[in-house]
């Protein structure tokens, strides 16, 4: 639960939305920027003078994702992914990487100027189909157990990571029958220069962990705390994903004119900005209570992520209808929007893995 008075809340929020003004702008028609190092350590200044991200490793610095401060930072995800939603994941995943180094204090890790921290949980088949939650579950694998988390997190398995970092990457590596918190530097790190289903905007790093450091044994509780903040944070932004599809569905219906009138006079553009509308609502539901970690609600969390994240995409495909053939264009926004849509759906892993994986949280 949030430690803040609904009046610090509002104040806080007012803070990230001027940050997005300010360091974002609305979202771009147009052509794309490449969100190269320097954007990224532009859009990292600017959070971290609005007091968004730790500047040097003190805990109370730290805003987003800090204690009793979970649904504000889903707020402020949900505001930043309305106006870029490559911003708003770069912000989730070195603010939670921030608060896993401070948990383990200032001698497991001295954070250095250029060494800013990213945390990525999956391996290449997200958190895989059985075993992490068997883990998670009962702290105990069978050798087949074994042999899956050895492929999917053990030190020689191939990783993406969709946020990009020059500095320092945290990940779960499984090694010697235990799973433990390795630091990887930024530096060891590939970029992928093609790739099919990423935020575009972003560059995309392929990394195997070998030459990390082991950092501390992963706990199951603090694991499964990390994955639930993980999904609701991708669902936040898919949310703002959705704000934003309403905003310029809603623009562009209350200007264009087609047979003599406004085309949100016409009844399909009606149904069109009904169903982004009702996307909208469900996500409301979703984020308005952020619950205690535990198998049972992560699995009902992984549900709903999933169930969902099929109405993002659809919302933003709603967006781009209402725009007619011209929103299928790269020169406009809904285009976009759809594309982060999918990227987005895919972010943890395949829909059925996924479904695997929280099915096997809940297996007696």
């Amino acid at each position: 639960m949030d430690q803040l008075t609904t009046e610090d809340r509002e104040l806080l929020l007012s803070q990230v939305n001027r940050l997005a003004d300010q360091a974002l702008g609305p979202l771009p028609d147009g052509a794309e920027q490449p969100r190269s190092p320097q954007w990224q350590q532009n859009w990292r200044d600017a959070a971290w003078q609005a007091g968004v991200l730790p500047c040097g490793g003190d805990p109370d610095e730290l805003m987003l994702w800090g204690p009793g401060l979970e649904g504000f930072s889903l707020d402020a995800l949900r505001t930043v992914a309305a106006r870029d939603a490559s911003a708003a994941l770069l912000l989730h995943r070195e603010s939670a990487a921030w608060s896993l180094l401070l948990q383990h204090g200032p001698a497991a890790f001295q954070p250095e100027p250029e060494q800013v921290p990213v945390l990525a949980l999956h391996g290449a088949a997200g958190p895989g189909r059985k075993a992490l939650a068997v883990w998670l579950r009962d702290g105990k694998l069978d050798d087949e157990d074994r042999e899956e988390m050895q492929t999917n997190l053990g030190p020689n398995a191939p990783r993406l990571l969709f946020a990009g970092s020059r500095g320092l990457v945290l990940l779960p590596v499984w090694k010697d029958e235990q799973l433990g918190w390795w630091q990887l530097p930024g530096s060891q790190t590939g970029i992928t220069p093609e790739h099919a289903h990423a935020f575009e905007a972003l560059e995309v790093t392929s990394l195997v962990p070998a030459d990390g450091k082991f950092l501390a044994p992963v706990k199951p509780t603090d694991l499964a705390s990390l994955l639930l903040q993980e999904y609701l944070a991708l669902l936040a932004i898919g949310a703002g994903l959705v704000d934003r599809a309403l905003e310029l569905a809603g623009e562009y219906a209350g200007q264009r004119r087609q047979g003599g009138r406004l085309i949100r006079e016409w009844p399909a553009v009606r149904e069109l900005l009904a169903d982004i509308r009702q996307a909208g609502d469900a996500l409301d539901d979703a984020l308005a209570r952020y619950p205690a970690a535990t198998t049972h609600t992560l699995a009902r969390t992984l549900r709903r992520h999933l169930s969902l994240s099929g109405e993002i995409c659809r919302a933003c495909n709603q967006c781009m209808q209402v725009f007619g053939g011209i929103g299928y264009t790269r020169e406009l926004a809904p285009e976009r929007l759809v594309r982060e849509a999918n990227a987005l759906r895919r972010m943890a892993g395949s829909p059925v893995l996924l479904t695997q994986f929280a099915a096997s949280l809940e297996d007696s």
